[in-house]
């Protein structure tokens, strides 16, 4: 039993050390507030993905910022998330499939900001999902 309780208290400050080393404030200052990011994706009309896809922000090392991906639901628009603040540096807004499948990819670009990322602001990402456009055998009748 003190051999369990060992491991459980060793395991919960390493989960902590890790929550806490991934979301560092670039500027060592104590969080003062909240920092408001919206991700609108645009999505042509003709697209359609069958498989599930996750939206998310990270910053310039790739480590997810505050706040949990999110779903992709059709029909929605704009997405929000959140990180304790003032921060620097970058924050860039993805949209990936997941999980991630074989050799399946989407074409659709991050949106990248560099910042200081103040307190109380809203910053907007924009994500552009097009539907594929067809390609044709070199010499084909189009």
């Amino acid at each position: 039993m003190k051999t369990t309780k060992i491991f459980f208290a060793l395991g919960l400050a390493l989960i902590l050390f890790t929550f806490n080393s991934n979301n560092v404030n670039a500027g060592n200052t104590k969080p003062t507030g909240t920092i408001q990011y919206q991700v609108i994706v645009h999505v042509d009309p003709n697209f359609f993905f069958p498989y599930q896809m996750t939206i998310f922000i990270t910053d310039g090392n790739g480590h997810a910022i505050f706040s949990h991906p999110q779903v992709y639901v059709r029909g929605t628009t704009v997405y929000y998330f959140a990180e304790p603040g003032p921060q620097t540096g970058k924050r860039i807004a993805r949209i990936t499939l997941y999980p991630l499948i074989g050799d399946i990819t989407l074409n659709v670009l991050p949106d990248v900001k560099t910042g200081p990322f103040e307190v109380g602001k809203i910053y907007t990402f924009n994500l552009y999902m097009n539907a594929p456009k067809p390609t044709y055998p070199v010499g084909s009748i189009q």
